[in-house]
């Protein structure tokens, strides 16, 4: 390939990537790391983390399966969007009890 061909393919790669970052499931697991935390510091950090541990996961299995030619088998990724929709409902559940707890207490929820 040619460099042009090398930079639009990296630069359809980071648009994707932030499109990804957009998906239900990200946004979930942000809204549930910043809710978490005290304050709005430790909410930073937390979610800094999240985005840079997902984006870590995926350069390393993305870059090994690149430079080793390998590819990832549907029924892989079958049973992965599973696991994911599984983690869903156990983090809306977590959120609901918490969201419950919080009523109880007399307090408010507000964004």
């Amino acid at each position: 390939m040619n460099s042009s061909m090398d930079l639009f393919i990296l630069w359809t790669a980071l648009v994707l990537g932030l499109r990804h970052s957009l998906d239900f499931d990200h946004l979930a697991a942000i809204a549930d790391i910043a809710g978490a935390q005290s304050t709005r510091k430790s909410s930073f950090w937390g979610c800094a983390g999240y985005a840079l541990g997902h984006a870590g996961i995926v350069l390393l299995l993305g870059g090994a399966a690149l430079l080793l030619g390998l590819h990832i088998p549907a029924a892989f990724a079958a049973v992965m969007e599973k696991v994911v929709g599984v983690t869903l409902l156990i983090l809306a559940g977590a959120i609901i009890v918490s969201a419950l707890k919080y009523r109880d207490q007399g307090k408010v929820i507000s964004l």
